[in-house]
Order: C-alpha cells, then sequence, then structure tokens
C-alpha cells in the first residue's frame, strides 16, 4: 500500500515543484519584476544584426519611460506627451490596449517609440533590463 501512495505522490510532488519554480519574476533571480517601477528606455535594439541605437532625447527631459502596475494599468511619457492603458502579461507575452494619452508636437523618437509600444508583443527581464518586442527582430531596451 505505502509502494502504491508513493507511485501517486511522486508525479504530484514533481509537478509541483516545476510549476511553483516557474511562477519567478523573468530575470531568474527574483529581484525585478515588470511591476517594479518605471522602466526608462535606452534605445531601439535589432536582435537579427546585434545593433543598438540610443534613443534621442533633448531638452532637459528624462527621455522616454514606462510603468506597469500590478493592478493591469500602465503609463509612460516622452520628451513632450504622456500616455496610459491597459496591459495583459502572461508568460513573456503581453499585449497593450486602450493606449491614451496626449500626442501634441512629438519630437525626436517620440513617434518611433510610441509606434514600438503600441506593437509590443512579447517581453523579457533580464539583468535590470527589460525588452519590448514589437516585431520579430526588434526590441525596446528599457532599464531601472
Amino acid at each position: 500500500m505505502k509502494r502504491l501512495l508513493y507511485l501517486f505522490m511522486l508525479p504530484l510532488c514533481l509537478l509541483a515543484a516545476m510549476l511553483l519554480g516557474s511562477c519567478g519574476s523573468d530575470d531568474g533571480d527574483g529581484s525585478v519584476s515588470l511591476t517594479d517601477g518605471m522602466w526608462r528606455l535606452e534605445g531601439f535594439c535589432n536582435q537579427q544584426d546585434n545593433t543598438f541605437e540610443a534613443a534621442e532625447a533633448h531638452d532637459g527631459s528624462d527621455g522616454y519611460s514606462l510603468a506597469f502596475k500590478a493592478d493591469g494599468t500602465f503609463s509612460g511619457h516622452t520628451c513632450v506627451n504622456t500616455f496610459q492603458g491597459r496591459y495583459e502579461a502572461v508568460d513573456g507575452s503581453i499585449s497593450l490596449h486602450d493606449l491614451t494619452g496626449t500626442m501634441v508636437m512629438e519630437r525626436y523618437d517620440g513617434d518611433r517609440f510610441m509606434a514600438a509600444v503600441s506593437k509590443a508583443t512579447m517581453f523579457r527581464i533580464e539583468g535590470g533590463q527589460l525588452r519590448l518586442y514589437y516585431d520579430g527582430q526588434h526590441y525596446l531596451l528599457f532599464k531601472k
């Protein structure tokens, strides 16, 4: 009888260990999650040819940023505008909905940033960096 119980419990314990091990943040060390404050854009990356282009922001602005909240909302800003909306993120996939905000006289990389954010489909957090993928080979690189 004990042997039968062990045969039943072993697969359940293994399944529980796998499920619990996959519930942490995406960076592997548990230190940073998508909803941990403001993410600041570093630049635009092309993973196919491994190039990086720094985001252009002038006039003393803080540049471009995004903040995801645990309640499923997000907000952000460009050099001159603010925006907000709702998001859903599951297992590295992300979808942004109801994107609204001020879009007046955008400058520098603001239009490019907003176009990429609106097309985001995947994310990855690693080493304090957020990669927000917006097509098959390009992503926005953010840091804390």
